[in-house]
């Protein structure tokens, strides 16, 4: 990673957390203290979740997480970490897998519109190892493109109520 490259993600993650205490601040001006206790509340979860990320994720990984949302102007990625298992010796692989299903992402649903996806690494049921899975909310059409994509990468791709799932393990 190269010095400006740490530098933008420096200022996103400062204009990040500046808009949220700006919200507050508004909220506290116009005498709504319960909507800034609840955004207050909202942003103290993100910084509880993003502690999680940082604690049990390899570097190179949380590094891309915290990137996505700087390189692509059309993706909102979220994520929840629902395991405690340290995936350092995974880092390359974790990186790569993501970063093809991202990538793949991108190329199917377009650029047109903002959308919102939810990255979730959890324990996997019975299994010695974890499962990493992507749901770009709302989408239905692309299933089949995406699923040519990501096929030779052992990545799961269906279709879900909520919208497309793209879902793989990883050990």
């Amino acid at each position: 990673m190269e010095d400006s490259d740490v530098v933008k993600l420096l200022q996103h993650y400062r204009h990040d957390l500046m808009n949220h205490l700006q919200i507050v601040n508004g909220y506290m001006n116009l005498k709504r203290p319960e909507k800034a206790e609840e955004k207050i509340k909202e942003t103290m979860e993100y910084y509880h979740e993003e502690r999680k990320l940082m604690h049990v994720m390899p570097p190179q990984f949380i590094l891309w997480v915290m990137q996505v949302n700087i390189m692509f102007d059309h993706i909102k990625l979220e994520y929840q970490i629902l395991t405690e298992k340290k995936l350092h010796h995974v880092e390359h692989d974790l990186s790569a897998r993501c970063e093809k299903v991202i990538s793949a992402v991108n190329k199917t649903i377009g650029t047109d519109s903002l959308h919102d996806i939810s990255l979730q690494i959890k324990d996997a049921e019975n299994e010695p190892c974890c499962e990493v899975s992507f749901l770009i909310k709302g989408e239905s059409s692309q299933e089949a493109v995406l699923s040519n994509y990501l096929n030779d990468d052992s990545v799961d791709v269906r279709q879900t109520q909520s919208g497309l799932e793209c879902s793989f393990l990883i050990q």
